[in-house]
Parts: C-alpha cells; sequence; structure tokens
C-alpha cells in the first residue's frame, strides 16, 4: 500500500503526465537526502526540512539548467503543501539561478536566413 503522503500528492496533481514527471522528481529528492519513505519526510522537523531543500538546491544549481530547477521545486512544494507542512518556498524561490534564454536575443536577419539556405 501507498504512504498516505504520496497518497495525498498524487490526489492534487490532475493531469497524469505531471503526475509521473512529479513522483520522478519527489524520488530524486528522497534519494538526495537518503530518507527512505514518503511518510518520513513529512515527520522531519520544517528546520530539517528547510536546510535539506535548501541544500538541494544547491546541488542543482552545479548540476543542471537552471530552466530546469522550478518545476522540480514545484512538484515538492506540492507534496510538502498536501501534507499541512508550511515550508518558507518564497526564500528558496528567491534563490533560483536567473533562467537562461536558450534562442538568440534577436530576430534572424535576411543574412542569416540566406546563409542557412
Amino acid at each position: 500500500m501507498k504512504n498516505r503522503s504520496l497518497l495525498l500528492f498524487e490526489a492534487g496533481i490532475k493531469s497524469q503526465y505531471i503526475k509521473k514527471n512529479y513522483r520522478t522528481w519527489l524520488d530524486q529528492f528522497l534519494k538526495f537526502t537518503k530518507v527512505t519513505e514518503y511518510d518520513a519526510l513529512v515527520t522531519l522537523k520544517d528546520s530539517a526540512l528547510q536546510v535539506m531543500l535548501e541544500d538541494y538546491l544547491f546541488h542543482l544549481k552545479k548540476t543542471i539548467s537552471p530552466n530546469s530547477i522550478p518545476p522540480k521545486f514545484a512538484a515538492l512544494e506540492l507534496f510538502f503543501a498536501m501534507n499541512d507542512k508550511v515550508l518558507n518556498f518564497k526564500k528558496i524561490k528567491k534563490m533560483f539561478p536567473e533562467k537562461i534564454k536558450k534562442s538568440g536575443f534577436e530576430a534572424w536577419t535576411t543574412k542569416d536566413v540566406q546563409k542557412m539556405l
């Protein structure tokens, strides 16, 4: 049987696609914290969880694209909200790195298009 905390978390997600992604991201956080059960995660003190989330953010800043961080934390924020854990996600979001614009900063010029053709 699933942990109650996981059942509450999944009840808050309508889309199967998002549910799959959020569950993956939650599992990655669990692996990082070395906590084995979802229910055990919600029994931890808020101050300990806050430190874990901040440490996880510092870890992600070094390992993945800045654009990938907000969705991962959206999953964590939902998990803790659905399990009545009030954590300071405003502080965490303030520490997010600046997003990287993937495409060019200007429109293609006629010369650029001719060069590609």
